[in-house]
C-alpha cells in the first residue's frame, strides 16, 4: 500500500468512526486503524523526499489524495471496506 493509499484509508476510517456510537468498541477500533494508516502515510510522505527528489508518480498520487474531488482506485475502496469490516467483526 502506498503513502497516498494509507492517507485515503485513514480518512475513510475516520468517516466510518464518526457514524458509530461514541466510545463503542467499533469506534475505538476504527479510530485505532485510522491512526495507524495516518502514521504510515506520514512516514511515506517524509521518507520519500529524504532519498532525493520525489518521483513524478508519487507526487501525482499525493496531489490526487489531497484533492477534494479525486477518487482513488477500486483497490483502495476494497481496502477501506475490508478494514471497516474487520473492525466491526471484532
Amino acid at each position: 500500500m502506498t503513502g497516498p493509499e494509507h492517507y485515503r484509508l485513514a480518512e475513510r476510517l475516520l468517516d466510518k468512526a464518526a457514524d458509530q456510537i461514541m466510545d463503542s468498541g467499533t469506534e475505538r477500533s476504527l479510530l485505532a486503524r485510522a491512526r495507524v494508516h495516518a502514521t504510515l502515510a506520514l512516514a511515506a510522505a517524509t521518507a520519500i523526499p529524504q532519498a532525493g527528489q520525489m518521483p513524478v508518480l508519487d507526487c501525482e498520487a499525493w496531489e490526487r489524495v489531497a484533492g477534494e474531488e479525486m477518487a482513488f482506485t477500486a483497490r483502495v475502496e476494497a481496502a477501506v471496506e475490508a478494514e471497516a469490516a474487520g473492525g466491526e467483526s471484532r
